[in-house]
């Protein structure tokens, strides 16, 4: 709670300039470009609809995550053995499987959703 003295204040940014910010962070953390930007597009998007508890603030745990600093989560495997990063697309003859997404809410993000609409025939 803050002291009755205290103003709260209020700081807006451009939904463009936090896009690129998180993009910014999760690729310096060795996230491909790709998946870094519909991570970054998902988080500013959950903002943007009001979803505050699945946008940005979850992107420390993340980059924690992308460390090692914290936490353990299932994560896909491809038959050859190799990790999969999120957000893997498989693309068979007559459907669209995203595959190893971190969450239900990323697997109904808006930037997930425009990603598999480029890939329909």
């Amino acid at each position: 709670m803050l002291p009755e003295d205290s103003v709260a204040q209020t700081i807006c940014f451009r939904s463009e300039a936090l896009t690129d910010f998180c993009r910014q962070l999760l690729t310096r953390s060795a996230v491909p470009t790709e998946h870094a930007q519909l991570v970054s597009d998902s988080l500013v998007a959950a903002n943007l609809r009001g979803v505050d508890s699945h946008g940005i603030q979850m992107l420390v745990p993340y980059l924690q995550q992308l460390t090692g600093g914290s936490g353990v989560r299932a994560q896909a495997m491809h038959v050859d053995g190799t990790l999969l990063q999120d957000f893997w697309i498989e693309q068979r003859p007559r459907a669209l499987h995203v595959l190893s997404a971190p969450s239900p809410a990323a697997t109904a993000s808006l930037a997930i959703a425009r990603e598999i609409v480029k890939r329909l025939p």
